[in-house]
């Protein structure tokens, strides 16, 4: 009876590596997202539109009424639901989308919009505001109300201390990334391809489309002409239409495809000699992988017609 318990509790603990991988990846881009969100848009506000402290501050108090209000709602809303999968992918995806809505504040950009203002910086520094509150709404959604949830769900007292060990680490090895790796686009000024690398529609929304993907698929393993189950697909074409399209454009950011190309000639320069090498040589041509995956592997081209 001993031997059947501790198998009980064994089994009840053991965590997959689909678990691991789940969520090393949505915590480490969640915090990478929330890094940019934390320390960046202040810098961005005040470099760009000539923010005052003031202006900063009414930034971060619309913030935390987002995140506070849209946490508390819904995640409520979630656990009314019992559906987590649906507001962390949709969540994450938007989340980027609102990211990159970044790279359109530019005096340049609001000038032609709003010709007849008398003064760009302040409605910059209003777009801002209500972008930021924008991303911390999808953010919050994605991340503080649905994922976390989730993480509680699929966990027990015995294996959670091991989880949120993990998850107390990913924010020191976001801001590793953040500012090891991206921080000299900002010193140069590049806050365009800045935006697109951290929250553009690229790898984002390609990985979280096909986490999304195979809870209508046959198979985890690339089949040719397709793996999903249409069965399980019925209703919802539409809606997986849209991820699809939304993980097509994030790998067309990653192979530099025309018109979502911009942010190779900046990228180049800005990185070491080596990165470049790797960023030429390998990393662009995953992004024309991934359309290949996607199209012909993944949902098959008779789904996309």
């Amino acid at each position: 009876m001993r031997r059947i318990i501790s198998v009980i509790r064994y089994l009840k603990t053991k965590l997959t590596k689909k678990f691991w991988l789940a969520l090393t990846l949505f915590s480490l881009i969640g915090q990478i997202a929330w890094v940019v969100e934390n320390m960046y848009l202040n810098v961005f506000m005040y470099k760009m539109f000539n923010a005052t402290a003031g202006d900063i501050s009414a930034m971060v108090a619309a913030s935390a009424v987002a995140a506070t209000l849209t946490t508390v709602l819904i995640g409520a809303l979630s656990d009314k639901i019992g559906r987590r999968k649906i507001f962390i992918c949709g969540g994450y995806i938007l989340w980027g989308i609102s990211i990159l809505g970044f790279t359109l504040l530019r005096e340049d950009l609001i000038h032609a919009a709003f010709p007849m203002a008398a003064s760009v910086s302040a409605i910059g520094i209003t777009l801002v505001i209500v972008l930021d509150c924008v991303m911390t709404f999808f953010g919050s959604t994605a991340n503080d109300a649905a994922f976390n949830a989730w993480v509680t769900d699929v966990t027990v007292p015995e294996n959670r201390g091991r989880v949120e060990t993990v998850l107390a680490i990913l924010p020191l090895v976001a801001m590793l990334v953040v500012f090891g790796l991206l921080d000299g686009m900002t010193q140069s000024g590049n806050w365009s391809t800045f935006f697109l690398v951290v929250g553009g529609v690229t790898l984002l929304g390609g990985v979280l489309g096909i986490f999304f993907l195979m809870h209508y698929g046959t198979s985890l393993s690339f089949t040719a002409g397709g793996v999903l189950d249409m069965a399980k697909v019925a209703g919802n074409e539409n809606l997986l239409r849209t991820i699809v399209f939304v993980m097509l454009l994030g790998f067309s950011v990653k192979a530099g495809m025309f018109p979502m190309h911009a942010w190779l000639p900046t990228a180049h320069p800005v990185a070491p000699s080596p990165a470049s090498a790797v960023l030429s040589g390998l990393i662009t041509k995953m992004g024309v992988l991934g359309v290949i995956r996607v199209i012909f592997y993944l949902v098959g081209p008779d789904f996309i017609r």
